[in-house]
């Protein structure tokens, strides 16, 4: 069964009308669940991640929890997201459900602390923190030069981490010449569809996912990014872990969505020239990540 009509005219008239409402974010949890489906080319989830037009039919970091399913994969339920009322056919109304009690949250350090106990016996744990959409052509090359470097001379204890995202994390985790150290860490009932690594379901939602992936991690790379990835990268260094911004693919990266002041600034110990090679257009690719 499918969930658009049959009839070609009928399905382009579908996507003509999901074009024109609000869009759902690619990182929120009902957009995975969509790809899930095999639906991720549904025209309502076709947009511009760092310059939308409309408004989100769900935000990147939806409140609810905890995410189990979402209730329009079904024919009857996009019905009710979508028409007013639920939709023709409906002769009897429907009953308003009933108030449910929010579930209390877990600390999102004491989550971020059994990750670690879940990665093996980590040494040093790598976080690689970007958007879902790349805007910068250089941004995945440099994802994948990077974890070609880092999976070949850290040693074997240390574990490479993403947040299960397509993008430049997911050309980080496809280009590790060990991805036994590649960790994934998703949504519950979620995977990442990398095909490379290990996915740990460890989260309720995309909010408890990126609290948990901010506290996680010994040392953040960040690559491009909106106002979740400036978020997380505070969060990280606020706690003292070290944040390198690849500031040459632009946006969080770059300094915008309030990212942390101390993450842009050169540390002692980091020669002139390697940092510059970060933020630089003209260097290649290899320079720049061999700098980070």
């Amino acid at each position: 069964a499918t969930l658009l009509p049959s009839s070609p005219v009928a399905q382009e008239a579908v996507r003509r009308l999901l074009r024109h409402h609000p869009k759902l974010h690619p990182e929120s949890s009902a957009a995975a669940e969509f790809r899930r489906l095999g639906l991720g080319s549904l025209p309502f989830l076709e947009f511009d991640v760092e310059q939308p037009w409309g408004c989100f039919l769900e935000e990147p970091s939806p409140p609810q929890s905890p995410v189990t399913s979402f209730g329009a994969a079904s024919p009857q339920g996009l019905q009710h997201a979508f028409l007013p009322g639920g939709g023709e056919g409906h002769e009897e109304e429907e009953e308003a459900p009933t108030q449910q009690p929010t579930a209390r949250r877990a600390d999102p350090s004491e989550l971020a602390a059994s990750v670690r106990d879940s990665l093996g016996g980590a040494g040093i744990v790598i976080c690689v923190l970007g958007p879902s959409k790349c805007h910068s052509q250089d941004s995945e090359p440099l994802a994948a030069a990077i974890a070609r470097l880092l999976s070949q001379a850290l040693p074997a204890p240390a574990a490479l981490v993403t947040g299960g995202l397509a993008g430049p994390q997911r050309a980080f985790a496809r280009a590790c010449r060990d991805d036994s150290r590649v960790w994934n860490l998703v949504v519950y009932g979620q995977y990442s569809d990398y095909g490379v690594g290990q996915d740990l379901e460890c989260c309720q939602d995309q909010e408890e996912r990126c609290a948990v992936m901010a506290r996680v991690g010994d040392v953040y790379v960040t690559i491009e990014g909106g106002p979740g990835v400036a978020q997380e990268a505070r969060v990280a260094a606020e706690r003292g872990a070290l944040v390198v911004p690849l500031s040459r693919s632009g946006g969080a990266s770059a300094g915008m969505f309030d990212f942390p002041r101390s993450a842009l600034s050169k540390p002692e110990w980091v020669h002139e020239e390697d940092w510059a090679l970060l933020g630089s257009q003209d260097a290649t690719v290899e320079q720049s990540a061999a700098a980070a």
